[in-house]
């Protein structure tokens, strides 16, 4: 998406298209992914080139929100969103922060799709309720500009600019083959292609910078990049991330091309130590601090400092706990 640099990162995607129902509303790429991103994590690596590592890292937001991505202001980049409930938290900044726009819009339970509905050059919502729409033109909150019914209930949708108008509009996944609109309207889809497998994973964006979006499976951390609606073989393959990433993907850099990026949660903080083994006698030994931090007095018995004693001695460690004062060998011998 050039104009709309939105990347609809899919695999298992919302949006709204059928083969034969109501009107729907019309669309205009800005840049984002149609669906809800997916996944956990506050960590995020974008790349602005189809390299294998990214030149984007930040955090935002918290490990479980629910994220979208969208050009928000219209300057043709792809930033995030935080959704809580129907509370959406919008930034503009390429590498998060505070939002700039904070709104609510439909119910907690809803599902919520992105696009440029009107062709303004910026991203807003619409929530979709079974097969039915509601489509607003701006980042407010209030009734919708469009209600549509269309397609099943059960459809899984895409949402692209299929042929360079610069406007968003829908496909619907069956399996792997995809039926293409150009307008948010009822009838007949404009294109039908089969592509990859039915339990692929799929991405939508504007990878070339032509105008149109089209397809990348991704298989693991494999992606297979296609530049052109119609089956066939890949025009790239990529590894990138891991096979446990969630992936995004939109026009970071605001160059026209979408690419990729990987959300990931934050790494789990080290596992406390081990406690030390236990000594000849029985006695629970306390593990080694940094420095000698105990004395006498912490611990219950002679006997059970003796033991600490006896076990760092046996392991080349000395007296970590300076309790042998007069180097006798024998520990704590005011304690009784």
């Amino acid at each position: 998406m050039r104009i709309k640099q939105r990347a609809r990162a899919l695999g298992g995607v919302v949006a709204a298209l059928a083969l034969g129902a109501t009107a729907v509303l019309a669309a205009t790429p800005a840049s984002a992914d149609g669906r809800e991103v997916g996944g956990t994590g506050k960590q995020y690596f974008l790349n602005d080139a189809w390299t294998g590592s990214a030149n984007r890292a930040f955090s935002f937001g918290a490990e479980t929100d629910r994220v979208y991505t969208g050009d928000w202001d219209g300057n043709r980049t792809t930033t995030l969103a935080v959704r809580r409930g129907n509370t959406y938290y919008v930034t503009n900044k390429p590498y998060g922060g505070t939002a700039e726009t904070v709104l609510r819009y439909g119910k907690a339970t809803d599902t919520v799709l992105v696009g440029d509905w009107d062709g303004d050059g910026k991203d807003t919502l619409a929530v979709r309720r079974g097969n039915t729409y509601y489509f607003t033109n701006r980042l407010s909150g209030g009734p919708a500009q469009a209600v549509v019914t269309y397609g099943r209930p059960g459809d899984t949708v895409l949402v692209g600019d299929w042929d360079g108008d610069g406007k968003d509009t829908l496909a619907v996944r069956r399996g792997n083959v995809y039926h293409l609109s150009n307008k948010l309207a009822a009838g007949p889809a404009a294109t039908v292609l089969a592509y990859g497998k039915a339990s692929d994973k799929v991405l939508v964006g504007d990878w070339d910078g032509n105008g149109t979006d089209t397809l990348t499976v991704r298989r693991g951390a494999t992606y297979y990049v296609s530049n052109s609606l119609r089956g066939g073989s890949a025009a790239k393959v990529l590894t990138y991330g891991r096979a446990t990433d969630t992936t995004l993907a939109g026009d970071w850099n605001g160059d026209g091309k979408d690419t990729l990026g990987v959300r990931r949660p934050a790494p789990k903080p080290a596992p406390a130590p081990a406690p030390a083994p236990k000594p000849s006698g029985g006695s629970t030994v306390a593990p080694r601090p940094a420095s000698p931090d105990l004395n006498c007095d912490d611990f219950s018995s002679r006997a059970e400092a003796q033991a600490a004693f006896d076990y760092w001695m046996a392991h080349g460690k000395g007296d970590v706990y300076d309790l042998d004062r007069d180097n006798d060998g024998k520990v704590c011998e005011s304690m009784r």
